[in-house]
């Protein structure tokens, strides 16, 4: 990676009594600097592979697990969901974004985000276009499929969907992971 900037998570934002361990944190922002070179940034790949998370921007350390949810290489968009071993319910938190670089593929994996206790996660996509199948973000792989009118509509961060229709809805079926015992 060539540069870096912190991504700072406010103690604020937080809620509780304890630290929290094991946290997907999502990381939403718009940054110039996230566009493509072609585009006026600093990022190398369309996909942006070249971004990715660390727990600074000092250069050493291990690379944080992240999912890269959605990218915009004309915008510099990102919506990114990256694994926190441990966040501060009583300090600011910070992490290195790097980006700028020669990748030419993703450097983490969703499902190293999201850990057993997570059943499954799907992320809709970014408002134009509901795909089928709905891929699992989980290692558990429950994948759905719109069924019965859902439409893709804009959403908090990223997409979302409206399920306007009679018993409209994204179908996953009943596989085992999905069974609360």
């Amino acid at each position: 990676y060539t540069y870096c900037k912190v991504v700072t998570t406010s103690v604020s934002m937080v809620s509780g009594t304890s630290d929290l361990t094991n946290y997907p944190l999502t990381v939403s922002l718009t940054d110039a600097d996230l566009r493509t070179t072609a585009n006026g940034g600093l990022v190398n790949n369309s996909s942006g592979y070249d971004i990715g998370f660390y727990p600074d921007c000092s250069g050493s350390g291990t690379a944080l697990k992240w999912e890269m949810e959605s990218y915009s290489s004309t915008t510099g968009a990102i919506a990114a969901h990256v694994l926190r071993p441990a966040l501060s319910h009583t300090a600011n938190d910070t992490i290195g974004m790097y980006y700028g670089g020669s990748f030419s593929s993703f450097q983490s994996t969703a499902s190293a985000v999201w850990d057993a206790n997570y059943m499954g996660v799907w992320h809709l996509p970014n408002g134009t276009s509901l795909i089928s199948p709905s891929p699992d973000s989980t290692s558990n792989g429950n994948n759905g499929a719109p069924i019965n009118g859902g439409v893709a509509d804009s959403g908090k961060i990223g997409g979302g969907a409206l399920f306007s229709g009679t018993y409209a809805s994204i179908a996953v079926g009943a596989p085992a992971t999905l069974q609360i015992t």
